[in-house]
């Protein structure tokens, strides 16, 4: 085993949410808040700062590009409303594991980016 793979751990690891209720995450459709909006922001890459679309919502510090290493912009630009929690996480299976798709997806949920029908304006 080379050394970058020994002791290697995500460099952008996932935060901390609040665990998503199970009958949630099967019944409860979500959608983009209308708050969200899509903007684009200075963004570090590998060496330098450059451009990246990002999200920007009133819930947030700022404008969030990445979030545990995946393009927010590109997961919620086309998201279809309706969708439970569970389906949208399935929805980015081709990009990220189930796992992170739910904990990605119940972030968005807590910081009212996805709304369920009770938070709809």
């Amino acid at each position: 085993m080379g050394r970058a793979a020994k002791g290697r751990q995500p460099t952008n690891p996932l935060p901390w949410v609040e665990p998503a209720d199970a009958r949630a995450m099967a019944a409860i459709p979500f959608e983009l808040s209308r708050e969200a909006s899509f903007v684009e922001t200075p963004c570090l890459g590998d060496e330098f700062v450059g451009r990246a679309h990002a999200l920007s919502h009133p819930g947030l510090a700022g404008p969030v590009a990445y979030l545990a290493g995946f393009a927010l912009t590109p997961l919620l630009r086309d998201l279809p409303p309706g969708r439970t929690l569970l389906e949208i996480a399935r929805s980015w299976t081709d990009r990220m594991p189930l796992e992170s798709g739910l904990a990605i997806a119940a972030w968005l949920i807590n910081h009212r980016i996805l709304v369920g029908p009770a938070n709809r304006e």
